[in-house]
């Protein structure tokens, strides 16, 4: 899917409503250069499934887990080599 929009705030309530649909066990997957707006998307998502607290990329520590009901797990994968991931963003994206 690819999602085109035309400032932050608008990405951000898309993401609001997005996350509300989201059901325990889904995962999200988002894929893009620096500054595509990737933790925008995810600091709406956590907000639609009702986290109320700070949200940012986990760029060095590559997890932050926020203490939410379901949990919620944010990853960022863009140091690693996607040689060494079992799949990658582009290979999903394919896939469909």
């Amino acid at each position: 899917m690819v999602m085109l929009f035309s400032s932050e705030d608008e990405t951000y309530d898309w993401a609001v409503e997005f996350g509300r649909t989201l059901k325990p066990g889904d995962m999200v997957a988002l894929y893009g250069n620096l500054g595509a707006g990737k933790t925008v998307i995810s600091r709406g998502v956590c907000k639609g499934l009702g986290f109320d607290g700070n949200v940012c990329s986990p760029t060095y520590t590559l997890l932050h887990e926020y203490p939410n009901d379901p949990p919620i797990f944010h990853y960022d994968l863009y140091r690693l080599a996607l040689s060494r991931l079992k799949f990658s963003p582009k290979q999903a994206a394919k896939s469909r």
